[in-house]
C-alpha cells in the first residue's frame, strides 16, 4: 500500500515548470516545497521583497516592503550605483498542553540588490521606516537640471 504524500502533486508540477521554462530563467535548483527527496537542496530561506524606486529629479525614492520586521533587524548599504537591502525576523511558538508538546521555530529572511540608473552619494540617504515599509531618499551625484528650450520656426 502506497501513502499519500500531499506535496507530492506540487512537486510534480514544479519540476514541468521548470522543464518548460529551462535555460529562460536562472535554474531554481532548490525544492520549493517541503519534503525533498534524498540529495535535493532544499531552498534559502531568503526572498526578494516587493520594491518600487522613483526617480524624483535631484534624488530616487526607493520604497521597499518588509512586513513584520523589526527596524534593528534591517540592513541597508548603498554604493554608488545600487542599494543593497537585508532584513531578517525570527520567531518561535511554543505551545505545551496536557499530553501535547509542540515547538516550532521560523526564520524568513529578505534580501534584495536594486541597481539605480544613475550615479548618488551614499552618504547623504535618509531613511523612515513605517508600518512594513522601509522608504529611503537617496541624493542622485549629478541631478539633471530643469532647463526650457524654446522652439521656434521659420
Amino acid at each position: 500500500m502506497r501513502w499519500y504524500d500531499p506535496w507530492e502533486e506540487l512537486r510534480r508540477i514544479q519540476e514541468e515548470m521548470e522543464h518548460l521554462f529551462g535555460d529562460m530563467m536562472p535554474s531554481m535548483g532548490k525544492r520549493l516545497l517541503p519534503g525533498a527527496k534524498e540529495g535535493e537542496t532544499q531552498m534559502t530561506p531568503f526572498s526578494q521583497p516587493a520594491a518600487d524606486v522613483v526617480d524624483k529629479g535631484d534624488a530616487f525614492s526607493v520604497m521597499v516592503d518588509l512586513p513584520g520586521i523589526d527596524k534593528k533587524d534591517i540592513a541597508v548599504v548603498v554604493k554608488e550605483r545600487s542599494v543593497e537591502i537585508r532584513a531578517e525576523r525570527t520567531k518561535e511558538l511554543k505551545e505545551e498542553r496536557e499530553g501535547y508538546y509542540f515547538q516550532e521555530r521560523g526564520y524568513q529572511g529578505y534580501a534584495r540588490t536594486l541597481p539605480l540608473p544613475e550615479d548618488v552619494i551614499p552618504n547623504e540617504t535618509l531613511a523612515a521606516y513605517n508600518n512594513g515599509v522601509l522608504e529611503l531618499t537617496i541624493k542622485k551625484a549629478h541631478p539633471k537640471e530643469g532647463k526650457e528650450y524654446k522652439v521656434t520656426f521659420d
